[in-house]
């Protein structure tokens, strides 16, 4: 196995951290993003391999700020995994977090693909999972708007080994457990 390097997004969210520590657990390197800093030392893990940063993944300097951090500390990224958050509550006795506006979710989807983009062409190789909440009366034009971008960028950026997939939230332990056994 070749250890990677995965950049996770509401890493504090019970999704999120399930993921952080299964990356750990197979032995990546993870950078854990969540706008609550606090919320990220119940993650824990090899602090070794283990980047926790704050993020508001709305502000596109923000992005730039903390893809930088991770680049300098492990030299790549390997694989982004983004939208936790918006999947799953923080803690099992809470309820998932409302539904962001449109424009802050695509803010988000945009800032954080473009952050890590860059780096991932670099290195000719690259996984981008932007996990999907279950679809509602009120994400609706959210969902088709991940799926969309995922499907647009994933056609601009394969000739640069690059893979983006839209992932419903339900599969995503599944996909991510396969992933981090394998190559890239």
């Amino acid at each position: 196995m070749i250890r990677q390097t995965w950049f996770v997004t509401g890493a504090a969210s019970r999704l999120g951290s399930d993921i952080v520590r299964q990356a750990l657990a197979s032995g990546h390197q993870v950078v854990a993003a969540d706008a609550d800093l606090r919320a990220l030392e119940r993650v824990g893990g090899d602090s070794g391999r283990l980047l926790a940063l704050a993020l508001d993944e709305i502000d596109a300097r923000a992005v730039g700020a903390a893809v930088k951090a991770a680049l300098a500390r492990f030299g790549g990224i390997d694989v982004l995994v983004h939208g936790a958050t918006d999947c799953s509550p923080r803690s099992e006795f809470e309820p998932p977090a409302p539904p962001r506006d449109f424009s802050a979710s695509v803010r988000s989807l945009f800032n954080v693909t473009r952050g890590v983009l860059e780096a991932m062409r670099e290195q000719g190789a690259g996984r981008i999972v932007h996990l999907v909440p279950a679809p509602g009366r009120q994400r609706g034009p959210t969902l088709f708007s991940i799926a969309g971008f995922c499907e647009a960028v994933a056609m601009d950026v394969a000739p640069f080994g690059v893979e983006v997939s839209a992932v419903p939230a339900h599969q995503a332990m599944a996909l991510l457990k396969s992933a981090s056994g394998s190559d890239r």
